[in-house]
């Protein structure tokens, strides 16, 4: 079957590997950082992975697995809210244009499904910090032959 830390460690080495995200603080399956000075800031989790026959009397070793990655990236800016989530887009785009420059994510897998983006804000009211983040959820398609 599919090991899910072959993928989740290609995603943080192509990250780590790219002069786009230099400065950027880049983990794999931490607790999520609460540390706003360690902005901009990116973590990656997988999230499940669900396994289905692809051809009924090929085999044990043919199946395609469904796996969902979430990378979690985070922005913090110190005038506004407006502007940290002008900085959070910003790091959203970088991340998805890396994500669709290569969909085989270094050939760990067959192909990247569907991108889903969220987000979430961390609001104070004695913060003079915006924090905020987008969680983008990976669809990925692995096979096993």
């Amino acid at each position: 079957m599919i090991l899910t830390t072959d993928i989740t460690k290609a995603l943080v080495n192509s990250f780590k590997d790219d002069n786009n995200f230099s400065g950027w603080n880049v983990s794999r399956s931490e607790y999520v950082n609460e540390d706003h000075a360690l902005c901009p800031w990116l973590g990656v989790y997988r999230q499940s992975i669900d396994y289905s026959p692809e051809t009924l009397g090929d085999g044990p070793d043919y199946w395609t697995a469904t796996m969902v990655v979430r990378l979690i990236v985070q922005a913090t800016n110190l005038n506004c809210g407006a502007d940290c989530e002008d900085d959070l887009e910003g790091y959203v785009k970088k991340v998805m244009d890396k994500v669709v420059a290569d969909t085989t994510l270094g050939a760990t897998i067959d192909m990247v499904n569907d991108i889903k983006v969220s987000y979430s804000y961390v609001a104070e009211d004695e913060e003079t910090i915006y924090f905020q983040a987008a969680i983008v959820e990976l669809t990925l398609e692995v096979s096993t032959a």
